[in-house]
C-alpha cells in the first residue's frame, strides 16, 4: 500500500513538473511568434516587413475552419464532390493536375503576369494589414486538453 501511495504522488508531481513546463514552453513560442502578421496577399511577414512565408500555413487555409462543430477534420473529398454536383457543367469543367500545372506555369511566364509582378512590387513592401497570426499559431500549444 505504501509504495502504491508513493507511486500516486510521484504521478502527481510529474504532471505539476509538466504542467509548469508545458504553460512556459507556450509562453516562449507566443512571444516568438506575436509579430507575425498575415498580409493581404496571404504571405506571413513579421513587424519589420520581412517575408517568412508565401502562403499562411503553405496551403492558405484557416485552421479555425478546418474541423466542425465536434472536433471531427472536415470531409474534403465529400465537399467536392457536393461543389462538383452543383457546378453546372458548362461552366466548371474539372481539369487534371498536370493540366492545372501547365496552365499555373503558362500564366507565371507570361510577359503581362511579370510586368504586373514588377509593377507591383513597391506598393507590396509598403502595404501592411493582416491579423496575428503568430498568436494564433502559437496558442494551441498552451491550450488545455
Amino acid at each position: 500500500f505504501f509504495f502504491h501511495t508513493m507511486g500516486g504522488r510521484e504521478g502527481l508531481v510529474d504532471t505539476a513538473v509538466k504542467t509548469a513546463e508545458t504553460g512556459y514552453m507556450a509562453r516562449r513560442l507566443m512571444k516568438a511568434l506575436e509579430d507575425l502578421t498575415v498580409g493581404y496577399d496571404g504571405s506571413v511577414r513579421n513587424s519589420e516587413g520581412n517575408l517568412l512565408q508565401f502562403r499562411y500555413g503553405d496551403d492558405g487555409l484557416d485552421p479555425a475552419y478546418m474541423e466542425d462543430k465536434g472536433g471531427r477534420p472536415l470531409n474534403f473529398d465529400r465537399v467536392y464532390l457536393i461543389e462538383r454536383n452543383h457546378s453546372s457543367e458548362g461552366e466548371h469543367v474539372p481539369v487534371s493536375g498536370d493540366e492545372l500545372r501547365k496552365m499555373v506555369e503558362d500564366h507565371v511566364t507570361s510577359p503581362e503576369f511579370r510586368k504586373l509582378v514588377h509593377n507591383g512590387k513597391e506598393d507590396e513592401l509598403t502595404f501592411s494589414d493582416g491579423g496575428a497570426t503568430g498568436v494564433h499559431g502559437a496558442a494551441p500549444a498552451g491550450a488545455k486538453g
